[in-house]
């Protein structure tokens, strides 16, 4: 998103964004929800990602067009608040995906669910920022998939969110009606609410788990800036999306 605003707003602007990817860092307050309240019926993780994922996909769809017009006026406090909203629905769907994956897995082949986790993370990046900059450059479509050059590129914000909110559709009526759910433990089920925070608190009272939080929040601090601000500073001198993307 910075990409797609560098030419219309400031980097103060630019910064606000950042606010949408709050809800990562702060979904381990409401995991015990996730891990308790759930339809016995339909699955305790199921419970969670169908009905989140069914509204992932409908604001990606239904916002699509909309989101478009507010990059192209640079409404950054407006676009911030929707993907704020869409990183808190995916955020959540994380804790549940991440329950289920320990739930589903044999104990020797759990290891392999970070594995996967990030390997699907690092195809999302993927696509999400280098073949959607290069697909909405229209220096490299021109360059590469064009016969005759154009102002814009293949791909705008708005086709790109309606294309994965089709795509979280058709994921998520497949998770609802051909993924069975195995029931929950009755450990598990017994805990409660009050007392998933309990072991929530417990395990946050720990020194070394204080001591790792410590690390991992402030071991970025001294080159979060230049992060930000690089490749913004590059766009602004003159290189392309293009290369930015490769």
């Amino acid at each position: 998103m910075p990409y797609l605003l560098q030419e219309r707003a400031s980097y103060t602007q630019i910064g606000i964004f950042s606010i949408a990817a709050y809800p990562y860092s702060f979904k381990l307050f409401w995991s015990p929800l996730v891990d308790s309240l759930y339809s016995t019926r339909f699955g305790q993780r199921k419970s969670w990602i169908v009905p989140i994922q069914t509204c992932t996909a409908a604001i990606l769809v239904l916002s699509a067009d909309w989101v478009q017009r507010q990059v192209e006026d640079a409404h950054v406090v407006n676009i911030t608040a929707l993907f704020f909203v869409l990183v808190l629905l995916v955020a959540t769907q994380d804790i549940a995906v991440d329950g289920w994956a320990i739930n589903m897995l044999a104990p020797r082949n759990v290891g392999y669910a970070a594995t996967c986790q990030t390997v699907g993370m690092n195809i999302g990046y993927f696509t999400s920022f280098t073949v959607f900059l290069a697909l909405n450059d229209p220096t490299f479509c021109n360059a590469y998939l064009r016969s005759e050059p154009q102002d814009e590129g293949l791909l705008q914000l708005g086709a790109y969110m309606r294309i994965w909110g089709v795509v979280f559709a058709a994921v998520t009526v497949v998770v609802a009606l051909l993924k069975s759910e195995a029931q929950a433990v009755a450990e598990e089920a017994q805990v409660g609410l009050l007392g998933a925070y309990r072991q929530l608190w417990a395990v946050v009272r720990l020194r070394s788990v204080q001591q790792l939080a410590g690390v991992l929040l402030t071991m970025r601090l001294g080159v979060l800036a230049a992060e930000g601000a690089a490749a913004l500073k590059l766009l602004e001198r003159g290189v392309s999306r293009e290369a930015l993307a490769g």
